[in-house]
């Protein structure tokens, strides 16, 4: 689910752990290393979820991959 609804927590759509991901994404990091800040927090994802977070920021221009480490663009 991309977008939340009035069954999904904000926090279980895609919009809303994207916002996570760019939250912890203040610093070039690769992916083991953003999956470990990530898991640590309450709203922690399952990996598939993270990964097609990843996806969908990937998509929208919003990250980038470069040099072994995904890195913010906006």
């Amino acid at each position: 689910m991309i977008l939340p609804d009035k069954h999904t927590e904000i926090s279980a759509s895609l919009i809303g752990q994207g916002g996570i991901i760019l939250s912890a994404l203040q610093t070039p990091k690769s992916i083991s290393a953003l999956w470990a800040s990530i898991r640590q927090g309450v709203d922690c994802p399952s990996f598939q979820k993270f990964m097609l977070a990843l996806t969908f920021l990937f998509a929208l221009g919003a990250i980038g991959y470069m040099g072994g480490e995904l890195r913010r663009l906006k």
